[in-house]
Formats: C-alpha cells, sequence, structure tokens
C-alpha cells in the first residue's frame, strides 16, 4: 500500500508541475490562438519583346533616304519607372558591305536618345520606332541582304 501512496503523489505532483510551466498551460484551454505573419516582396522586372525594321528595297543610285517604322513591346511590374535607350547609329552588313541607319522615337529623328516608361499595368505596351536609312551610303560594296542587330536597353 506504500507503493501505490508514492505513485499517486508522484503523478499528482508532475501534473501540477505540467499545468504551471507555460509550454504545458496551452492544453488547459481550448481554443488557444496566435498570428501567422505572411510576407512577399514583389519586385520591379521588366521584358522587352522582339522586333523587325524592314527597310526593304534599297537602291543606292536613287538619292532618296529609305524609312521605315515598326514596333516593339515592353511590359514592366506596375509602378517601375524605366528609361528605354538605343544606339542613334548602327550598321546592317553583308560580308564587308556597310549600310548605316538612324533610329528614332518619331518620324524623322536621327537620334533615338533616351525615352522615359513609367509602367502602369501589367500588359505590355507598343513602343514605336523609326529608322532611316540615308541614301549617301560609302560602304555599300555587295548586292543582296545585309543584316544586323541594334541593341534596346531597358534600365529601371
Amino acid at each position: 500500500m506504500k507503493k501505490s501512496g508514492l505513485v499517486l503523489a508522484a503523478v499528482t505532483a508532475g501534473m501540477f508541475a505540467m499545468t504551471a510551466n507555460p509550454v504545458f498551460a496551452a492544453f488547459s484551454g481550448s481554443p488557444v490562438t496566435n498570428t501567422l505573419t505572411v510576407r512577399a516582396n514583389v519586385v520591379a522586372r521588366c521584358a522587352v519583346g522582339a522586333a523587325t525594321l524592314d527597310f526593304g528595297d534599297f537602291d543606292p543610285f536613287a538619292g532618296v533616304d529609305n524609312t521605315a517604322q515598326s514596333q516593339f513591346s515592353i511590359q514592366c511590374t506596375p509602378g517601375t519607372a524605366a528609361a528605354i535607350t538605343m544606339a542613334a547609329i548602327t550598321n546592317m552588313t553583308n560580308g564587308s558591305s556597310v549600310l548605316t541607319y538612324q533610329l528614332g522615337q518619331n518620324a524623322g529623328d536621327t537620334s533615338w536618345g533616351s525615352k522615359a516608361y513609367n509602367s502602369t499595368s501589367a500588359s505590355a505596351t507598343m513602343i514605336d520606332i523609326f529608322g532611316t536609312l540615308p541614301a549617301t551610303q560609302p560602304g555599300v560594296t555587295a548586292i543582296g541582304v545585309h543584316t544586323g542587330n541594334a541593341t534596346i536597353t531597358v534600365t529601371f
């Protein structure tokens, strides 16, 4: 009988220790609540779509500038402010034959410069680009298709 009294005293003391301990206090009532903090950081991001600017057929003896117009798309996280830049003068080649052309934001422009862009939605926006292929082309030495690339840079 003495053993059973000791066991009962140990169990009672252990139960008292569990309810006095804050770790076990949560088991004393229902419900118990706390807060889960949720977080996400939306980053500024931009994407630029590819475009083709085609001057068509060029006659180096015609004495007339060729002009062309195209568009490229830009899509940025809403609220992003960006600057769009391109080289003002660039080249197309066919072997060692070179055609020089100019890019602008408006018809007749001879320099692209920098264009401010402020994104107000997640939808893509089309940006106009105008090109001039001057009539005077001293580097033309070959017939055929001349190709090249102009880099569109978006800084945000």
